[in-house]
């Protein structure tokens, strides 16, 4: 049986790659909306227009809303939520990642988001309709290949005010988190080196067993499952390519061979590379 994979794949990752913005419209769901714990390579905000009682986990831990909010995930925290009610269930959502969080904090003040993993904020009506405005014009610069300058712009002030509105008891990240997380970027940005806790334990100067310890606390995973994780999911992204050899996939992630590759990927997802890819065809 496949597992339920850790990293979400319900955004396209090369409308990421290349575009390094993904906006989804707001969008209705009927009756009880429920996704499993996940994590996803990048930034999401959800905004949530509508008053509905919603059950949240974040690394395990639990709360529940019951009115309009802005859901705010940096990458690769594990998280998951409920809706409590068969009422319509209507949001939107931004994703977008690292790199362009980066841009953007040399780009202008993006306010208290940049230290913080993971919140949901509290927002009224009227504020939640001048984000949407925001958001419009963003998208609308995005979409028709505006200046970048004006792109970037337009998300920064976006990330300010949604910052401004952030409950002053949201912690900012601790030093574990900080650490942690430019463990995470490494294995992203690195996932043909040699990803073993030895390895990781070397290059951040910390013990093999602090390392396991504060991975888990902070992402809720194991370094093996993120490790397996990422490298899958770059996997997908050049199966997309649809010429690329298992081998040389293979190699570019990290696996020790091609059958090595097929097995995990067959394993974590049900199908064999091949298979996935022959699914994806509709999206290239």
């Amino acid at each position: 049986m496949a597992r339920e994979p850790l990293l979400s794949y319900n955004i396209p990752f090369w409308s990421l790659d290349v575009r390094g913005l993904v906006t989804a419209p707001r969008r209705t769901s009927k009756g009880y909306v429920m996704t499993a714990d996940h994590a996803h390579p990048h930034y999401e905000i959800v905004f949530n227009f509508s008053p509905v009682p919603v059950r949240h986990s974040v690394r395990g831990e639990f709360h529940e809303t019951n009115g309009r909010y802005i859901l705010w995930r940096a990458p690769y925290v594990l998280h998951s939520m409920r809706t409590l009610s068969d009422a319509d269930y209507i949001r939107s959502q931004i994703c977008f990642p690292p790199f362009v969080m980066s841009e953007c904090a040399g780009f202008g003040d993006i306010g208290r988001l940049r230290h913080i993993r993971a919140c949901t904020i509290p927002v009224t009506e009227e504020q939640l309709a001048f984000l949407d405005q925001m958001i419009q014009h963003m998208r609308h610069l995005w979409n028709c290949g505006a200046p970048e300058t004006m792109r970037y712009g337009v998300l920064t002030a976006l990330l300010y005010e949604i910052g401004q509105l952030v409950p002053e008891d949201v912690p900012a990240e601790s030093a574990a988190e900080a650490y942690i997380q430019e463990v995470m970027y490494h294995i992203a940005e690195h996932p043909e080196d040699d990803l073993s806790m030895d390895a990781l334990a070397k290059r951040f100067f910390v013990g093999k067993t602090k390392l396991a310890q504060d991975f888990h606390a902070v992402t809720g995973q194991s370094v093996h499952e993120c490790v397996t994780a990422i490298r899958l999911y770059h996997a997908r992204s050049l199966l997309a390519d649809g010429e690329i050899p298992m081998s040389v996939i293979a190699a570019r992630c990290g696996f020790s061979g091609a059958a090595a590759f097929i097995r995990v990927f067959r394993r974590e997802t049900g199908m064999t590379p091949g298979e996935w890819r022959r699914t994806q065809e509709e999206y290239v």
